[in-house]
């Protein structure tokens, strides 16, 4: 009782590192705390900034379940890589190329000679676009953009 020989000794605790990331993508909240530690593919919600469109997502579950963007992680030379993409996908399953017209204005129509491509190949560029049009080769696939 009295005297005992009490020690202490200090213990090191190891607090794992949390990597994560913040993104916004335009007309969207913040979406907060992407982990970077979990590598794959997984989704993440994109929440609108307009109260308008928030409530149409929320009484349409299809809508809701289309406001989400493909976010994948990879391990590359001992950090990490965060890729993200729209989960929409198009791909060409027939035998000849097809051209993909996109614009962030859905009141856009495409005008007179850029709907045909020329038969001039000198003016696609490396990634495939020719006149403002996505070629996509047979087998290919496009990865439709938010914006």
């Amino acid at each position: 009782e009295g005297d005992q020989n009490i020690t202490s000794h200090k213990t090191q605790l190891i607090v794992p590192r949390n990597h994560s990331i913040d993104i916004q993508v335009p007309g969207f909240k913040w979406a907060r705390d992407i982990s970077l530690d979990k590598i794959g593919k997984h989704f993440i919600e994109l929440i609108p900034r307009s109260p308008f469109v928030q409530a149409k997502a929320r009484a349409d579950w299809r809508l809701k379940n289309a406001l989400n963007i493909l976010a994948e992680v990879n391990s590359v030379n001992g950090g990490r890589r965060l890729s993200i993409m729209s989960p929409f996908e198009v791909v060409n399953k027939t035998d000849h190329s097809i051209f993909i017209a996109v614009h962030p204005d859905p009141r856009h129509l495409p005008q007179g000679d850029s709907l045909e491509p020329t038969q001039n190949d000198s003016q696609e560029n490396a990634s495939g676009i020719i006149n403002g049009l996505e070629k996509l080769a047979p087998e290919g696939s496009y990865n439709v953009p938010y914006l």
